[in-house]
Formats: structure tokens, sequence, C-alpha cells
């Protein structure tokens, strides 16, 4: 709800928004912790990943890039997602 994103979309929208996003979403409690990644702040994808049995993550970060596949799970960019499935 902060100021700062009314210049993007009107809080009326962004809580339309919140509310379509929250039903298609699953809450992935993390029982794993994983301090696997070179930068630190990135482990936490990894850990929702690892948690909730994803089979891919997909990033343009190359601190997970260089991962892959880690643990099972393919790490790919969106443009070799994309080139995959085409």
């Amino acid at each position: 709800m902060r100021p700062k994103f009314d210049h993007y979309l009107a809080s009326r929208q962004r809580l339309l928004f919140l509310h379509d996003f929250s039903r298609a979403v699953t809450l992935v409690p993390v029982k794993k912790r994983v301090l696997e990644c070179r930068d630190v702040r990135d482990n936490k994808f990894l850990e929702v990943a690892l948690n909730g049995d994803a089979d891919l993550i997909l990033t343009g970060d190359q601190d997970l890039l260089v991962l892959a596949p880690w643990r099972g799970i393919s790490i790919v960019t969106p443009a070799e997602y994309l080139e995959q499935m085409g």
C-alpha cells in the first residue's frame, strides 16, 4: 500500500491483483535451510524451490544459473525456458 507504487497502478487495482494472486499461489513453509549459493541473499529462492518440490527455477541471476541443475531442479533463463517450451 506504499504510495510510491501509485505511479504504476492505483491502490484499488493493486488490491484486486493481490486478491487474485493470493488465490493462485501456494505458500511454502521453509523447513530445510540452504546455504549453497555464492550470493547468500539468493539462498531463499533455493529454499523455496527445495521445500516446495519445484521442477525448475526461472531466473536471469547468474549466481543461481551457475548452480544448474541443482538437486534435480532445473535452473534456466526465461529465454531458455521459452525455447524448451517452443
